[in-house]
């Protein structure tokens, strides 16, 4: 919760400038220190600061001024919910919401964000529901956005708790209201802000329950609004949930450009998940094979240095280079989470495909357990792929097993096919030698 508690109220009386000519009277400078002491109290001593902001309330309604009566009825209640008093928090809360219409916005925001996060941390949900509740009924008759504005940091709470089936109610109410006004009025537009974040919860709550086809069906509608509405906080994690959709469903180009649009994004407010998404956009530009180094643009120069940038970045030139080894060197040294192993899965299988298919060329034998060593891994899947290729018509061979107490398993390439190749090479290089020495009597003759 933020220090700075000079509430500036909106109605004309009793608030006096501490910087201005006059000088504060006995009471009023008792009720100055009283404020800071409790301030200064409130994570060492919190009992006593609750004694103090308590002692301030009590002065300023005999003083009659109300200047410090908002911010210590803020952290009465955020104290009481760390303490475990839930009854006092609830009760200066009834007072709290009485005097929301004497304050600027912007305090009466602030405070009821660090309130509402407060009595979250609770844990009681009877007591969150009734807390919600009551400054919801609130501010929905004095402050429809307001209102909004708190449903959608309540929503967030919701998703950061997993509690999603609160999360989808909660987001049914609020397209409802965002898209019910009379737009002829200027009633809808205005509310389109809202709604792009009111569909950002939507995409985090489908990524979250793996809701991939209520994902597909509500990007367009972000991509509707983002021509107007442009919060790069609300934008990035739309566009990064965007863009994972798009590698989910393989689209590897999209996929590039959406999360390149999330980094940047990202990288205008600081934060911290730029890095992870700029190392998808690099593994989505490998695997497009696309022509663009996302690594060397303008707005990823900062991680040029970065380690794990770095080696993607020679992921793409061993990729580029067919070097089986150093992919799987590599691949094996880079730091990936769920959903890069997710998508890794696909490109792993076909570069193991190619990489079997070169490795077994030379061979009319061989066994399963060298190749498994090769590309390191099991040689069940090693099997298994073979026996993919062999299906495919990608290769002529059989998988067979030797007899025994050490019975060894192997892929059998067909000899018949690769000695018929063999002979026709001999033919037309014996071909080639005939023609060369029938050429070279011929010069001899023609010498004499």
């Amino acid at each position: 919760m933020s220090d700075d508690c000079d509430f500036e109220y909106e109605s004309d009386g009793g608030w006096s400038d501490p910087e201005g000519d006059e000088e504060p009277d006995e009471q009023e400078a008792l009720i100055i220190n009283t404020f800071y002491e409790a301030e200064q109290n409130k994570d060492s001593n919190p009992e006593e600061a609750l004694s103090k902001f308590e002692k301030v309330i009590e002065l300023e309604a005999e003083k009659g001024t109300n200047e410090n009566t908002f911010a210590s009825l803020e952290h009465i209640i955020v104290i009481s919910c760390r303490l475990g008093k839930l009854d006092k928090a609830l009760e200066h809360h009834d007072n709290l919401l009485g005097m929301v219409d004497q304050v600027a916005k912007n305090d009466k925001s602030s405070a009821i964000t660090n309130i509402l996060e407060a009595v979250n941390e609770a844990g009681d949900s009877g007591f969150k529901a009734k807390f919600f509740d009551k400054t919801l009924a609130i501010l929905k008759d004095s402050d429809n956005k307001m209102w909004l504005e708190i449903q959608i940091k309540l929503g967030k709470l919701y998703l950061q708790a997993t509690e999603y089936d609160k999360l989808n109610d909660l987001i049914s109410e609020l397209k409802k209201t965002c898209t019910s006004g009379d737009d002829s009025k200027g009633d809808f537009s205005q509310y389109n802000s809202y709604l792009m974040e009111v569909y950002c919860l939507e995409m985090q709550l489908c990524a979250e329950t793996n809701d991939i086809k209520r994902m597909r069906d509500i990007y367009p509608k972000t991509e509707q609004l983002s021509t107007v509405i442009n919060d790069p906080r609300v934008s990035g994690v739309i566009k990064e949930h965007g863009g994972k959709l798009y590698m989910i469903e393989k689209q590897w180009k999209k996929a590039c450009d959406e999360l390149f649009e999330a980094f940047k994004c990202y990288q205008e407010v600081a934060n911290s998940s730029a890095k992870t998404i700029l190392k998808y956009v690099i593994l989505a530009s490998i695997i497009s094979e696309s022509e663009i180094n996302y690594a060397e643009t303008q707005e990823a120069k900062v991680y040029q240095e970065d380690k794990e940038i770095g080696a993607l970045m020679s992921l793409r030139q061993a990729y580029e280079k067919d070097d089986y080894n150093d992919i799987f060197d590599i691949l094996s040294k880079i730091k990936k989470d769920d959903f890069m192993n997710k998508c890794l899965d696909d490109f792993m299988r076909n570069i193991r495909l190619n990489a079997l298919v070169l490795k077994v060329k030379p061979y009319h034998t061989v066994e399963l357990s060298y190749l498994a060593d090769e590309l390191k891994i099991s040689e069940k899947e090693v099997k298994t792929l073979l026996v993919e290729l062999i299906l495919d018509q990608r290769l002529d061979a059989k998988i067979d097993q030797s007899e025994g107490k050490n019975a060894k398993t192997y892929l059998e390439i067909n000899s018949a096919k690769k000695d018929a190749i063999s002979k026709r090479k001999h033919q037309a290089i014996s071909g080639w030698l005939d023609s060369l020495s029938d050429l070279n009597e011929k010069v001899i003759l023609n010498r004499s």
